[in-house]
């Protein structure tokens, strides 16, 4: 037999004791999920930037409201608020303040496929574009664009 696979040899040793660790119990298993928990954005000058553009659905520029997503929406990784939390900043759209009224009176999917809209597109564009109000114009009116 070789040096290497005889017990007593280092390598052996070192060799065994890692294939014979055993697997990680429950306790550790659920503290390496919760080491990488999802971290929320928050940027107050990126919603008051939001409140600086025009309504997305008509356009009003003097009643314009910071209206965030509520729904969650995989396709972005958009994970939707928790119970009493406030959705992240990524999330916000300009809408005046009768759109927002009307966003957060029925369906709230409902009131976007009306109006044939994806928000979280146009709320990803304009988070990305924050603070460049020429080229958040452009998003807000191709916003209908598919």
């Amino acid at each position: 037999m070789p040096a290497l696979q005889r017990p007593g040899h280092r390598a052996f040793e070192r060799t065994a004791r890692v294939e014979l660790l055993p697997s990680p119990g429950p306790e550790r298993a659920q503290a390496m999920n919760t080491r990488f928990k999802h971290t929320r954005v928050k940027s107050a000058s990126h919603e008051e930037f939001v409140r600086a553009l025009p309504c997305l659905i008509c356009g009003d520029n003097t009643t314009t409201e910071a209206a965030h997503i509520s729904y969650a929406d995989m396709r972005y990784g958009k994970f939707g608020r928790g119970k009493g939390q406030k959705e992240e900043s990524i999330w916000v759209v300009p809408l005046c303040g009768h759109h927002h009224r009307m966003q957060h009176d029925f369906s709230e999917r409902a009131f976007w496929r009306e109006h044939e809209i994806d928000p979280c597109r146009v709320a990803a564009a304009l988070f990305i574009r924050s603070q460049d109000y020429q080229t958040a114009l452009q998003i807000l009116e191709h916003a209908k664009d598919r």
